[in-house]
């Protein structure tokens, strides 16, 4: 046994001398050589997490349960916006939009993921909700930005915010949408935090029900920041869209708390400035599908 440790130990040394440009295979748990050092990776999900050497127990906690929130959403052409009764100017023409597959989390940032990730907390507001699994909110476009950039760098993942033809697809729920004016019903009170069932307060995470994929709150609680800047519609269609290249205003989703429920229909809009910060706007976490 000893002398297969040290073949399989020189091995690796070689590997490393000759300056290879590819790691060599590796599954769950394996180690691998990069920058002279070793690095444990772990797979959840599907999700391939690369310890960075300084992560925390409490930062591994936060980022594990982020891997394992995010629902993969199967790709496909949906039309986009609404003519209905219900909608506003901006949310026509309704349009063609095709997307890839991707995953979006099952639930928004909790107040507890921030405090392990960013090692600090926000100013949270007792009078709205304060706990761990209360949505973490009070957070400008920046904010949201830092905890992107650090929590990527901690596990070498390339989380984001969701665009907003994605966020609206998975609100709708994908392929297995069933058409609802909220995400996930018609019942506004069965999915939705608003201003009539809310109290005048947040409430934590998944606490009613999901929507066809098993995502919850994407109808009220809080706004959500999604990745583009605001801007019309266009009526053509469209692949994997990102919005306008440059705004003002940030689109944020999905209504919240402070709202009457017509402002959580699945295709309503609204904008804000990116230094808005505020108790009724959080954010969830989004991805690529990994190759």
């Amino acid at each position: 046994m000893k002398t297969k440790k040290i073949t399989m130990l020189l091995a690796a040394l070689l590997l490393v001398a000759a300056g290879c440009d590819k790691d060599p295979l590796y599954t769950e748990g394996d180690y691998r050589y990069e920058n002279k050092d070793l690095t444990y990776l772990e797979n959840i999900d599907g999700i391939l997490i690369h310890w960075d050497e300084q992560v925390t127990e409490e930062q591994q906690e936060a980022i594990r349960e982020v891997a394992a929130s995010l629902v993969r959403v199967e790709g496909g052409t949906f039309q986009m916006g609404s003519d209905s009764e219900f909608a506003n100017d901006d949310e026509q023409p309704v349009h063609a939009v095709t997307l890839s597959s991707y995953r979006i989390a099952k639930f928004t940032i909790t107040q507890k993921q921030w405090r392990a990730i960013m090692g600090q907390n926000v100013t949270w507001n007792e009078n709205y909700g304060v706990g761990d699994n209360y949505p973490a909110t009070n957070l400008n476009a920046n904010d949201v930005k830092q905890f992107l950039d650090k929590v990527n760098r901690l596990g070498e993942l390339n989380l984001r915010l969701p665009t907003e033809a994605e966020w609206e697809y998975a609100a709708r729920g994908g392929k297995s949408s069933h058409g609802t004016l909220y995400s996930g019903s018609d019942d506004a009170d069965a999915v939705v935090w608003h201003q009539g069932n809310a109290g005048n307060r947040l409430h934590p995470v998944g606490s009613l029900q999901p929507n066809e994929l098993g995502v919850y709150d994407m109808s009220g609680n809080v706004w959500e920041w999604c990745s583009d800047w605001y801007g019309a519609y266009s009526a053509e269609a469209q692949t994997n869209p990102q919005g306008p290249n440059s705004g003002q205003r940030r689109v944020v989703r999905g209504g919240s708390f402070s709202y009457e429920a017509a402002f959580s229909r699945v295709t309503q809009r609204n904008s804000i400035q990116p230094n808005t910060q505020s108790f009724a706007v959080g954010f969830r976490l989004a991805m690529d599908e990994q190759k």
